[in-house]
């Protein structure tokens, strides 16, 4: 027993002597997942989506959003929720994290991801578009503005929250750019692996989107270190989008 809690001692100390974050990415994304569109209410995420010991609370009538920072702003995340103003269900979701992720002597790699869920509009879903990748691109341009003017909204208590939503922005401004160029790419975003991009500040990347009735789905990776061990089109959280 002894033995082991050296070793754990040991592995611990290796991990901040390597500049390693100690952020639980999944603690994030758990509380992301609680809350169900058309169905959670905000006083049910107000009591889950905030750890007051390491995080902000920005609220307004119709969103929550908490956000956190380590290593002097450069590991930082959110978890935001848009609700009905009428009744005061979630219509929206974002989660985001960015990872500074920093093995010994090693020049750090970040890795970032943003999810994000939107009960979509009827006439956004019904409009008459040309293809199915006109419509693709259509509705991931709608999420981009929905998520634009629903972190407008927010009051920025931290530069790192600022960071944060400025790299989910341009997540999606890159993704739009590569279609604009390219619109028959858009096939890819339903496919397993995903569509491949580059994100302006972190590098190799990749985003899924599915449509589910009325819920779009949309699912970005960010950075070399994401895909190192496993592709994108095998993490549990892609297949199971």
């Amino acid at each position: 027993m002894k033995k082991s809690l050296i070793a754990a001692a040991l592995v611990l100390a290796g991990l901040r002597l390597s500049g390693c974050t100690m952020v639980n990415s999944e603690d994030v994304f758990s509380r992301y997942y609680r809350t169900t569109l058309g169905q959670s209410g905000s006083a049910d995420v107000l009591g889950y989506i905030h750890d007051p010991k390491t995080e902000l609370l920005s609220q307004t009538e119709s969103m929550l959003a908490s956000s956190g920072s380590l290593d002097d702003g450069k590991t930082h995340w959110f978890n935001m929720a848009v609700f009905d103003e009428e009744r005061l269900t979630a219509v929206r979701k974002y989660g985001f994290v960015v990872e500074d992720y920093n093995r010994m002597n090693t020049k750090p790699r970040p890795t970032l991801r943003f999810d994000a869920e939107v009960m979509m509009d009827a006439e956004t879903l019904g409009a008459a578009y040309p293809n199915k990748n006109a419509m693709r691109i259509e509705l991931l341009k709608k999420v981009r503005q929905l998520f634009g003017d629903d972190s407008a909204t927010i009051t920025y208590d931290s530069a790192a929250l600022r960071s944060s939503v400025m790299m989910a922005r341009q997540a999606l401004n890159t993704t739009l750019t590569k279609l604009d160029q390219s619109p028959a790419l858009a096939s890819k975003l339903e496919d397993l692996s995903g569509l491949e991009f580059d994100h302006i500040s972190i590098g190799q990347a990749r985003i899924r989107m599915l449509t589910e009735n009325n819920i779009v789905k949309v699912k970005i990776k960010a950075g070399a270190a994401m895909f190192r061990l496993k592709p994108f089109e095998s993490h549990p959280d892609v297949i199971d989008m």
